[in-house]
């Protein structure tokens, strides 16, 4: 076990552990800063950035574990079962903006009457769910999470690969999750009456493989940056076509029998959108499963992730004291979902 190293008085010397821990602190610091707004529950959007915090710090520590000597306390089960409270409540929300928002202005209002019951329902488990993300963050095993990773934070701790340099490992950082998911099954789905779990669990890896690249663009440069906006987009693709399976199922669950046959005009209105959002994927998927498509993704990160790769721009300007982290935060990307 190897302390971390004093902060580097050039910064294109960090090493793997430094600046995956300020990819830590940043997004364990934004869960601070927006729990208080998340309890409280006045608006949807802190809700939604703290899922996305959470799930940054869980791509940021899996990423990066191998060069992170971490307390026992903190580990993937612990966060992640924060994230299911948290998800579930944010996909209540989605699904109930979706429904209000884009749906009921559309259809007759003999139909928007039928469906005041669904409304009703989706209100009482988003109310529930609340209840469960306030126990939550409010619990003991949470807050002690939160303690166990600010402390190693203030005296953090790399292997011997996290005191490595950065520069010589940004290929090693990114391939894992991208050669995961060229294997995964979801790909070979020709249908939407298949395996759709594996369509929905490849959704999941779309959002790892973004994350990772997302989290060494400041390192990389505009292919890595093309990549991860195109690991983006079949992420909130395949987000869609979920989003409409789970409305169409929390209709179906809500209404009498007959269900959606007895609502012509939503049934059409569903059936269109998802047939479209599924044409969509498969143009895309077959697009990406070309051996011409995975040599390209290689290449660019060859050019742009190896030993001759790019210079970052913000090398040159960030301060030499590491204990400025929050320049080198700013330098991090960060989209919103």
């Amino acid at each position: 076990m190897a302390c971390a190293e004093k902060s580097p008085a050039d910064p294109r010397t960090l090493s793997n552990g430094a600046f995956a821990l300020v990819l830590v602190q940043r997004a364990s610091r934004r869960l601070v800063d927006l729990q208080s707004e998340v309890v409280a529950d006045r608006d949807p959007e802190p809700l939604h950035q703290m899922r996305v915090a959470m799930r940054r710090l869980r791509t940021a520590l899996r990423q990066f574990g191998p060069a992170l000597e971490l307390p026992e306390q903190v580990r993937d089960q612990r966060i992640a079962r924060v994230a299911r409270r948290l998800g579930l409540a944010r996909d209540l929300d989605v699904l109930r903006a979706r429904l209000e928002g884009e749906v009921l202005p559309t259809l007759p209002g003999s139909e928007r009457q039928r469906l005041q019951p669904v409304l009703r329902q989706l209100q009482r488990e988003r109310q529930q769910s609340q209840a469960q993300v306030e126990k939550t963050l409010c619990s003991g095993n949470y807050l002690n999470l939160l303690a166990q990773l600010q402390r190693w934070q203030k005296k953090p701790q790399f292997t011997a690969l996290g005191q490595q340099p950065l520069r010589q490992w940004l290929l090693e950082w990114q391939a894992p999750e991208l050669v995961a998911i060229f294997q995964h099954p979801g790909w070979s789905v020709l249908d939407p009456g298949g395996r759709v779990d594996d369509v929905h669990d490849l959704r999941k890896h779309c959002k790892h493989a973004r994350y990772a690249l997302e989290n060494l663009l400041p390192l990389t440069g505009p292919r890595c940056r093309a990549w991860a906006t195109n690991f983006q987009g079949l992420q909130e693709l395949l987000g869609e076509l979920h989003d409409l399976e789970v409305l169409r199922q929390a209709i179906d669950d809500q209404l009498p029998a007959g269900g959606l046959a007895d609502l012509p005009v939503l049934a059409e209105l569903l059936e269109r959108d998802s047939q479209g959002c599924w044409r969509r994927w498969r143009q895309e998927a077959k697009a990406m499963q070309r051996s011409q498509r995975r040599r390209q993704l290689w290449g660019d990160l060859l050019r742009e992730s190896g030993p001759g790769g790019i210079r970052p721009c913000w090398a040159l300007r960030l301060p030499a004291r590491l204990g400025g982290r929050h320049r080198v935060a700013e330098a991090v990307a960060r989209p919103g979902s």
